[in-house]
């Protein structure tokens, strides 16, 4: 594979920047076998989590601020997912689904390079996902901090503690199995939350 080229995107009605790994011309083959099912057969909200997982740097951070962009909203999310999506193809525009076909033994193909089905006329590609697969940290914005003690110590004694010193009262483990994605949220307590601000 050759040198990655990193693209900073930004989304235009907040100004939240992001970064794009461009894929070389002649890897985009490569790339798009990995998004293939057995079949090929990919709804929309899928292959922009193949996308989101290839080519977005620190994922994490973006689906957090989806998250919080959103207010837990579908729709926004949706939306915001879409502008993401659109980001994606400007750096990287073999990646268009427009563009894109499912050969007869189901892997995703540029249209020019054999014939098949249009990606986008596929089966399956207006399917919709549940909630939770739209953006694994939606189920997050629902849990509330807990009180902690009313005196805190400096940020530094916090985090030269061990982590049950720091009143933290759960670990979360999301899977997000479609992109081989897990994701571990530590829940703390109000001032802790405060001293990593």
């Amino acid at each position: 594979m050759s040198n990655l080229e990193l693209v900073e995107a930004t989304i235009d009605a907040t100004g939240f920047a992001f970064y794009i790994v461009k894929l070389p011309d002649e890897d985009v083959g490569d790339k798009l076998a990995r998004a293939s099912t057995q079949t090929g057969l990919i709804c929309r909200m899928e292959y922009q989590d193949f996308l989101f997982a290839e080519f977005v740097v620190n994922l994490e951070r973006l689906f957090h601020y989806v998250a919080e962009a959103s207010g837990g909203e579908p729709d926004e999310q949706l939306e915001l997912r879409n502008q993401i999506e659109e980001e994606i193809y400007k750096v990287n525009l073999a990646l268009d689904p427009r563009g894109l076909v499912i050969s007869k033994s189901g892997i995703i193909k540029l249209a020019g390079t054999g014939e098949g089905v249009p990606l986008i006329e596929n089966s399956d590609w207006d399917r919709v996902l549940d909630q939770e697969d739209i953006n694994p940290f939606i189920a997050f914005e629902e849990i509330e901090a807990v009180e902690g003690p009313d005196e805190t110590d400096d940020l530094e004694d916090l985090l030269s503690d061990d982590l049950d010193s720091l009143g933290q009262v759960d670990t979360i483990e999301r899977k997000w199995p479609r992109v081989n994605v897990v994701l571990n949220v530590r829940k703390f307590s109000k001032d802790v939350e405060k001293g990593f601000k």
